[in-house]
């Protein structure tokens, strides 16, 4: 059964053939008293013309109208897709052609052929020469026109057919998403979603400290990832490719994790400074012997870019690359994630494609890398393609996901999730004065692998043991909305500020992450938020708040 888009398409290009033609046949015609069998005949036609010109004026300059509609959608089409495709070049060269010969058509039968008929009704045979060659002439365009206009017709439906994606840039046959954009590090994103609406950036939503209109529909989203299935558009985030003879020993030099694990394999890490401060927050990619990607954050790309040019070793055998330009990136969590991508590639059991490994898959008639992995904490995949395919896979996905009410997600939404996590940004909840081993990473560090930097300031970290911790504190979740940079007390006095904090739609409460001095650390522990003018209680949680085990990842 075809999709409701699919249907959509089919009946605006039936309709806007239909629409050129009704204005003439169904109108100047049956007024003109011209039958269906001389429709296409000029000869009986033309006279008929003469007589009654001003009967085929409006129509005549409406069906022209209708074809110029035409064009402009046909131009559209060719700026989104004529790139991708030379089956869409290929139709939209066809519709082009089409519109121009058929408004030739008109302007030769409306305007120039009647002239020559009158001069060949009062016997001219000059005239009537002319006459008729021009009206083999207006046959040819015309049946040249009409050859133009099913290639047209062919060619989008078959582009619908391969690719599952419709011409949108007809306004009236998409369905709008609503993405609501805001802005980082120059990357345009959806912060979250306006149903039913148009997309548009993210203005004067919200003009207090409390919660914002949309709260709840930052829930829908955040209760799609757990309960079933949602997609997210990550291109925004890093991708630095570092290749070559010695790229593995540089990476092995910078990584305080062993990135020495075999091709296809996904490994968490951070980038130290000599002290043990971190300096990235990174996910490599093993390409192949020599290939690994480097993923960050949309904040960190740069810097992160310059950490790892500055420690190129000097023999030229390490070249680095940003292709985060190149690659977008589409990832699909949540419980259905699988179901819905398994109908559009091949295996995706576990067994066949276990957690924190990448393979390269085919998704939508193109090449995708898809890496086992979740900032959601929930099974799913992140899907790294080439910037212009990403239309047609995340159509795919999107229609994959439909029998699961799959739904787009922002990155409101992404935040919720991952504090439930207890996952960190990088800038907010560490940076290059905080350490491994006091925010919770030490299961990334491997003190026993080969040197690499800010191993000695861990190893003497280690031996003098931590003086704070990194935890999460739950609040009552209508006590206050949490932003980040709160004050922590502990009897009154400040022990600490929030480093970033949000609402744990699952778990129903506010969550706060924050460094404590280690006293204060331990998982029960009553504490005190300042938020503006109010000061609530919290207490200290055991990370993560949810799926502690990780099971649910790695289902």
């Amino acid at each position: 059964m075809p999709g409701p888009r699919l249907l959509g398409t089919a009946f605006a290009v039936v309709g806007l053939g239909i629409g050129a033609l009704v204005p003439i046949f169904l109108v100047a015609y049956p007024a003109a008293g011209i039958g269906p069998a001389d429709a296409g005949n000029p000869a009986a036609i033309l006279p008929v013309v003469v007589a009654n010109p001003a009967l085929f004026a409006g129509p005549g300059i409406l069906q022209i109208v209708v074809h110029a509609i035409g064009a402009i959608a046909v131009f559209g089409l060719w700026a989104r897709f004529g790139s991708a495709s030379f089956l869409m070049a290929m139709a939209t060269l066809g519709g082009l052609v089409w519109m121009t010969l058929d408004v030739v058509d008109n302007a030769v039968a409306f305007h120039v052929v009647p002239v020559i008929a009158a001069d060949h009704a009062a016997g001219d045979q000059v005239a009537a020469a002319a006459f008729s060659q021009l009206s083999s002439v207006v046959d040819a365009i015309r049946l040249a026109a009409h050859f133009a206009g099913g290639l047209w017709l062919i060619g989008v439906s078959v582009f619908a057919i391969q690719t599952r994606r419709l011409p949108r840039v007809i306004g009236w046959i998409g369905v709008a998403v609503g993405a609501v954009f805001g802005e980082k590090n120059g990357w345009e994103r959806a912060n979250y979603f306006a149903p039913g609406q148009p997309g548009r950036r993210q203005g004067a939503d919200h003009r207090s400290w409390d919660r914002p209109p949309y709260f709840d529909q930052m829930g829908r989203e955040h209760r799609a990832v757990r309960e079933s299935v949602g997609v997210l558009d990550m291109t925004s985030f890093g991708k630095l490719d570092v290749r070559g003879p010695g790229a593995l020993v540089l990476l092995q030099r910078l990584a305080d994790n062993d990135v020495d694990k075999p091709v296809g394999s996904l490994i968490y890490t951070q980038f130290l400074n000599s002290a043990g401060g971190i300096e990235c927050d990174v996910t490599i990619t093993r390409m192949g012997e020599q290939a690994f990607r480097v993923t960050t954050g949309t904040l960190s790309t740069a810097s992160d870019l310059g950490w790892i040019v500055m420690h190129l070793p000097d023999d030229g055998s390490v070249e680095v690359e940003d292709v985060t330009e190149a690659c977008s990136v589409i990832s699909v969590w949540g419980p259905n994630s699988r179901k819905a991508l398994q109908k559009t590639t091949a295996d995706l059991s576990n067994e066949a494609f276990p957690y924190m490994t990448s393979r390269v898959i085919e998704m939508g008639g193109v090449e995708v890398r898809a890496n086992r992995v979740s900032f959601a904490g929930e099974l799913g995949y992140e899907l790294v393609v080439a910037r212009d395919a990403a239309v047609r896979v995340w159509d795919a996905v999107m229609e994959a996901g439909r029998e699961f009410h799959i739904m787009p997600v922002g990155y409101y939404a992404l935040n919720t999730l991952r504090l439930e996590k207890c996952f960190y940004y990088w800038g907010d909840d560490i940076c290059p004065s905080d350490n491994p081993l006091e925010a919770n990473l030490g299961f990334c560090v491997k003190l026993g692998k080969a040197e690499f930097i800010g191993r000695e300031a861990l190893l003497r970290l280690k031996e003098a043991g931590p003086t704070q911790k990194l935890v999460p504190l739950t609040l009552d979740g209508d006590a206050c909305v949490l932003y980040g940079g709160e004050a922590v007390l502990a009897d009154g006095k400040v022990v600490s500020r929030v480093r970033s904090g949000g609402y744990g739609y699952t778990i129903g409460r506010n969550i706060a992450l924050a460094y404590l001095p280690f006293e204060l650390a331990r998982p029960g522990t009553r504490l005190h938020i300042e938020s503006f003018d109010r000061v609530v209680p919290a207490e200290v949680q055991q990370p993560p708040l949810f799926d502690p085990k990780g099971e649910r990842v790695r289902a």
